[in-house]
């Protein structure tokens, strides 16, 4: 892989939109795009904070069947954080 001059600020507001869009862990887009993951981390603090949404308390109620006892075995949480991020816990 070449080396390339460094990207602009809007460059990298760019790159960083694109990689929320895409859906792609950072290794994958990095790789299809050409960009070390640490260096996307880092821009993803520099350059993505005003994407980011204001924080706030999210209540998680559990959903439960009653015909069903609960177990931790295969047990699977899904969290939908927005940007087109996704927390998997299994």
């Amino acid at each position: 892989m070449a080396k390339r001059g460094r990207r602009s600020q809007k460059e990298w507001q760019d790159i960083v939109a694109d990689y929320r869009r895409s859906g792609l862990s950072l290794s994958e887009y990095g790789r299809k795009h050409g960009i070390s993951p640490s260096s996307l981390w880092y821009a993803i603090g520099r350059h993505g904070q005003q994407q980011q949404s204001t924080k706030s308390f999210v209540e998680i109620m559990p959903i439960t069947n009653p015909k069903q006892e609960p177990t931790v075995r295969g047990c699977r949480v899904e969290l939908e954080l927005g940007s087109s991020m996704v927390l998997r816990i299994m």
